[in-house]
């Protein structure tokens, strides 16, 4: 919570621990956003369409989650061993 403060004023957080932080705006209930803090420099936004690009992933064996606000964290194991790797995830709805 950064509390409330004027118009041209901001606040900065610091994210010591990785995971899904809620930023709530005590004004308008209905506001509600999501700081997502992960380990990595790999990691991707899903387009629309569903399809996520991860560039520069050198070779080797990865723990890759997806996760959304409505649904719950799925972890798969993905070998990348060329020029590209294709993995599949089907999120299942609960909590994250």
């Amino acid at each position: 919570d950064l509390g409330t403060f004027g118009k041209g004023i901001a606040r900065q957080r610091v994210f010591n621990r990785s995971g899904v932080y809620r930023v709530l705006c005590n004004l308008h209930p209905s506001m509600l956003a999501f700081v997502l803090v992960v380990p990595s420099t790999h990691y991707a936004e899903v387009k629309k369409t569903g399809e996520f690009q991860i560039r520069d992933v050198p070779y080797g064996t990865y723990q890759l989650s997806a996760w959304g606000p409505l649904f719950k964290k799925t972890t798969q194991t993905v070998a990348v061993t060329g020029p590209s790797a294709t993995v599949s995830f089907e999120l299942e709805k609960g909590k994250p």
